[in-house]
């Protein structure tokens, strides 16, 4: 989560869609009241406090209110501590990802111990997926919704078309420099998916699997465009 009175924006952040890498890109233009809390293993590549503009944030400070830990924070709770003022005035961004992709990097995150042997035996993944598929495929749209599924989402880049979402994202900023070239030297989390532990791999002839996937992900689906990705 990222809320930057100097930017007037604020991140939400969501799961398996390179939202670390981003929330560290984003990072380095915010001021030094901003409010982030970035990945450890990146936080002390950020410029210190006093290298950053330092906006003053408006005469109540929220930071208190949030846990300072690393964490992806819903929208409701966002708009609860910031008040509807700001909320509705700053632009609201996130990132979201073909659902068959996220549930495979779901796995290889949350299974990453077992090796990469592990990982790619498809019955694994199956017996996993039966177990995690309706908490997986619902919790990023639980992050991004206050009423209606993605309402508190202003500017949604797709993990599909991160250059060209990145630079339109850029240029809605005033940033000097384009997010994606940061972005491309970041990708934190990357290396714990083996090569081959594709969508195709996971879900071909797994049909049950691709039916339910559709059924659950329907909002995404739907929104976004979404579909089999082979």
């Amino acid at each position: 989560m990222i809320i930057s009175y100097h930017r007037q924006f604020i991140f939400i952040k969501t799961v398996k869609v390179a939202g670390s890498s981003l929330e560290f890109a984003l990072c380095q233009h915010c001021g030094a009241h901003d409010i982030f809390f970035p990945e450890a293993a990146l936080r002390e590549q950020l410029p210190p406090p006093s290298q950053r503009t330092r906006t003053r944030p408006p005469d109540v400070q929220h930071k208190h209110m949030f846990h300072q830990r690393v964490g992806h924070t819903p929208a409701k709770e966002i708009a609860r501590v910031l008040g509807d003022d700001l909320f509705r005035r700053f632009l609201k961004i996130s990132v979201t990802r073909n659902p068959f992709d996220t549930v495979v990097s779901h796995y290889a995150w949350l299974r990453r111990s077992e090796g990469e042997a592990y990982l790619m035996v498809r019955d694994n993944f199956i017996e996993w997926f039966w177990q995690h598929r309706c908490h997986v495929l619902h919790y990023n749209r639980r992050l991004c919704t206050l009423v209606e599924p993605y309402d508190a989402v202003d500017f949604m880049v797709r993990y599909e078309s991160l250059e060209r979402d990145l630079h339109r994202l850029s240029l809605r900023l005033g940033l000097a420099e384009n997010l994606y070239r940061v972005f491309m030297h970041i990708k934190e989390k990357g290396h714990f998916r083996p090569r081959g532990l594709t969508a195709r791999h996971c879900f071909e002839d797994f049909d049950d699997g691709i039916v339910s996937v559709k059924r659950h992900a329907a909002v995404e689906c739907a929104r976004f465009g979404y579909d089999v990705p082979f």
